[in-house]
C-alpha cells in the first residue's frame, strides 16, 4: 500500500483495469479476494469499495457469479505487522508502534485458501463473505516477540484505523450468520435474502450489528501468537 501511494498513476491504473477484465460476460464465477476496510487513504479505499459494489450488483446482469471474499491481511505476510515487528527485535532495541490500542484480525495462508475455496463452491453471486476468525492486540504480538523491549510510539498514519472493519453497522441490514461465517447479501439480486437463509441455514444479525477486532470475542493469546510465529515466519524462532 505504500507503494500504491508512492505510485499512485501508476499502480491505480492497473488495479482499475483488473477489475474490468475480469468483468467478462460468459464466464460462470468470479471471486474477488478483498481486503479489510483499512486503507490508509481515500482514493485507494474508493478503488477497494467499488470493486465491492461491483462484484456486489453486477453479478446475475451479464452471466456471471460474481462475489467477494473479505479478511485482513494474512498473518505473517508483507502486509502485516508481524514481520516488521520480527525484524525489529532482531536488529534493534525498541519496537515502533503507531497505537498501543490498535487490534488486527488473524488469518493463515492455509485457512485463507480453504475459505476461498469453500465460498467459491457456494457463492450464489453477490455476496461479500466475511469468515470469523480471532483478533489479536498490538501489545500481545509484541509481547510474544520480547516483552522486555521498549516501546517508540510513532503515531497513527493517515487514514489507519485502530480496528480492522469487516462489517459496518450499515451493512447489518442485508448481513447473515452462517456459522463459521458472515455473508453481507446484495439489496437486488435474482434470490431473496429470505430464500438464500432457507437454503444455507442462515440467521439475521442484529440490526446495529458490527464485526471488528476490536469488538470480537475470539483472541489470540501470547502464547498462541508465538506459535503463529514459529510456524508461518520463522521455525527456529525463540521468545
Amino acid at each position: 500500500m505504500a507503494l500504491l501511494l508512492k505510485y499512485f498513476y501508476t499502480d491505480n491504473k492497473p488495479i482499475m483495469l483488473g477489475l474490468g477484465d475480469i468483468i467478462i460476460p460468459g464466464l460462470f464465477i468470479k471471486l474477488l479476494v478483498g481486503t479489510d476496510q483499512y486503507i490508509p487513504c481515500l482514493i485507494a479505499y474508493v478503488v477497494s469499495l467499488i470493486s465491492a459494489i461491483t462484484a456486489n450488483n453486477l453479478s446475475g446482469n451479464i452471466g456471471t457469479k460474481f462475489s467477494v471474499v473479505r479478511y485482513g491481511n494474512v498473518f505473517g505476510s508483507r502486509g502485516s505487522a508481524i514481520p516488521v515487528f520480527y525484524k525489529q527485535q532482531k536488529n534493534q532495541n525498541y519496537f515502533t508502534v503507531t497505537n498501543k490500542e490498535m487490534t488486527r484480525f488473524s488469518i493463515t495462508l492455509d485457512e485463507s485458501v480453504k475459505f476461498v475455496i469453500k465460498c467459491i463452491n457456494i457463492m450464489k453471486g453477490g455476496e461479500i463473505f466475511v469468515p470469523k476468525i480471532p483478533s489479536y492486540r498490538i501489545t500481545d504480538v509484541i509481547k510474544a516477540f520480547n516483552p522486555k523491549m521498549k516501546i517508540k510510539i510513532i503515531g497513527v498514519r493517515p487514514g489507519e484505523k485502530i480496528h480492522e472493519e469487516m462489517i459496518t453497522t450499515s451493512d447489518s441490514y442485508n448481513t447473515v450468520d452462517l456459522g463459521d461465517y458472515y455473508a453481507i447479501l446484495p439489496q437486488k439480486s435474482n434470490y431473496s435474502k429470505e430464500d438464500y437463509k432457507e437454503e444455507f441455514g442462515a440467521v439475521d444479525v442484529p440490526r446495529g450489528f458490527s464485526y471488528d477486532s476490536g469488538n470480537n470475542t475470539k483472541w489470540e493469546t501470547v502464547e498462541s501468537l508465538r506459535k503463529l510465529v514459529k510456524i508461518h515466519v520463522d521455525p527456529n524462532f525463540k521468545a
